[in-house]
């Protein structure tokens, strides 16, 4: 699957802690995170603290509730489902927008699910649009260009082309997470409608807002690492015992509509199930998620850099680029970020990965 190599990397913590350190600690951009309370912007929200930043989060669920509210950085409770007068003044007056918020965050999400978080993007995007936010940086997903899965399969190599920002979507993931039957094609729809929107208020011309559009690989709650993924290609399902400590397996057996039994599909497709399907050859679907990892710390200086790096003389109104760390054999070209943003990418999934199977190896070994 994966080449070894001989080195890992640092840890994530290490990233962090040392490009907060590069930051200029004078800086004090007022930067929003939506949805900030949850996974992706609590560690970004972290980050930007440390980096000197004056960090707002606009988010539906209160983290003081849970204890987990990150020191330094502004909550304002809104859902931003309605555009209301708090949660518009707050933005008015910002730098730049990190725009995480969206009703679920996951691939399986609902048809209702997905209007709701096209509301709150429309919502937001319009509003910081028409105030003059300076920049807004948008969290799109890979789950965009999911249908490149089967236009090639995981591997970068002479029968699989590079997935850059400029191909053609290919809205939607289809896979068999270990007997469940998954499509994201709902979930990818609300991030590439918010993609077309960010493209139409740049073209009216009355938008001075420069936007700028990240889609990002698998960046999983908590440590986020390699050895925790599983072709269940989501947080909410675990495929082949992957799971972090304490993590329950998901029961596959709920009768739902959406779901199919192992059984079923293999009465269903037989053949189908032969490894090289990237439907359903799990080795396939996992190296799939796996060669997409965006490591903690590269998310943080990625989305970092996108609120507050100096762009190009000539830059478009709106980019779109993937946001990936810099892992073996992929097929997400990330130079366009490279460029633009100036991201350099400590992190490496096959690394990753070695490193971690040889801590397992050596705590069999004990």
């Amino acid at each position: 699957m994966f080449g070894t190599l001989p080195r890992r990397v640092l840890s994530d913590a290490r990233h962090v802690a040392a490009r907060a350190l590069t930051a200029s600690a004078a800086s004090r951009d007022k930067i929003i995170i939506t949805g900030g309370a949850g996974n992706l912007g609590t560690k970004l929200g972290t980050h930007m603290v440390s980096a000197g930043h004056d960090v707002h989060v606009i988010d539906a669920w209160d983290p003081s509730n849970s204890g987990s509210t990150v020191p330094g950085v502004t909550y304002h409770k809104y859902d931003m489902l309605t555009v209301e007068p708090g949660w518009v003044d707050v933005v008015a007056d910002a730098d730049a927008i990190v725009h995480l918020a969206c009703y679920n965050p996951y691939p399986e999400a609902s048809w209702d699910d997905v209007n709701k978080s096209m509301q709150i993007t429309f919502n937001m995007m319009t509003q910081a649009s028409a105030k003059g936010v300076s920049r807004f940086v948008f969290s799109s997903s890979n789950h965009v260009m999911g249908g490149y899965k089967e236009l090639g399969g995981p591997y970068y190599n002479t029968d699989a082309s590079l997935i850059k920002p400029t191909s053609p979507v290919e809205v939607g993931t289809k896979w068999d997470a270990g007997g469940m039957w998954m499509d994201s094609t709902g979930y990818a729809s609300a991030k590439v409608a918010g993609e077309a929107l960010a493209e139409s208020l740049t073209q009216s011309g009355t938008s001075t807002t420069q936007f700028i559009t990240g889609r990002i690989g698998w960046c999983q709650p908590g440590e986020n690492r390699t050895n925790t993924m599983s072709a269940g290609g989501t947080p909410t399902v675990v495929v082949d015992g992957n799971e972090e400590e304490g993590m329950e397996k998901t029961d596959r057996s709920t009768g739902d509509d959406t779901a199919t039994n192992a059984d079923a599909i293999a009465d269903l497709f037989g053949d189908a199930l032969e490894s090289g399907n990237t439907q359903y050859d799990q080795d396939l679907i996992l190296d799939w998620y796996r060669l997409m990892w965006l490591s903690n710390a590269d998310f943080c200086h990625l989305f970092t850099k996108a609120c507050t790096v100096e762009l190009p003389e000539g830059t478009p109104q709106h980019v779109i680029l993937n946001a990936m760390s810099k892992n073996d054999r992929m097929r997400w070209d990330i130079s366009q970020t490279e460029q633009l943003l100036g991201y350099v990418s400590q992190d490496n999934a096959a690394m990753d990965i070695k490193y971690w199977e040889e801590q397992e190896h050596a705590k069999s070994k004990k």
